[in-house]
């Protein structure tokens, strides 16, 4: 899964586009609860790098070992403060009960019952979170370091996918 990406160059780590091609090849056979908790957590990450997101200050690595729960939470108490607009979304909520089906599935439990169904919803919660944030055209999200010009408002790399922000 590491390779070389053209607006980034050369990657280690896996990229949500990496985890969710992996995701649809294994779920014909294998339990992909795991994956997709860490498809949830790139995608969190991505989005706590580009929104500035504040987290607890953790030394070294272990910034790269928070939880999606942890970052959800972080996403939605920035979010509040700077996009009104967004901050009654749905998806927040529906992202939390997707996080705990796909947390529990990813764990050992002896009575995990997570279904095709369940994959599903998680699925397509992860992509209605990805679409408020990112652009159809440039596939980036939108990010605090590319406000718009006189308008409380930041937008993507390309400038076609803006939100309201309090900057």
């Amino acid at each position: 899964m590491a390779g070389q990406d053209p607006d980034n160059g050369i990657r280690i780590a896996p990229t949500p586009a990496d985890w969710k091609e992996l995701i649809a090849e294994k779920r014909k056979k294998y339990d992909v609860s795991n994956d997709i908790r860490k498809l949830l957590e790139s995608y969190l990450k991505e989005l706590a790098l580009a929104l500035e997101v504040n987290v607890p200050f953790r030394f070294n690595d272990e910034n790269e070992h928070r939880m999606s729960g942890e970052l959800l939470g972080a996403l939605k108490s920035t979010i509040n403060e700077k996009s009104p607009s967004l901050k009654s979304n749905p998806i927040f909520s529906q992202l939390e009960g997707s996080n705990l089906v796909v947390t529990i599935g990813s764990h050992d439990n002896p009575s995990n019952n997570i279904t095709g169904g369940d994959i599903d919803v998680a699925l397509n919660d992860i992509d209605t979170l990805v679409s408020l944030f990112s652009c159809p055209d440039c596939n980036r999200p939108v990010e605090v370091k590319r406000p718009v010009a006189g308008q409380k408002k930041i937008s993507c790399r390309c400038g076609k996918k803006y939100l309201d922000w309090k900057i």
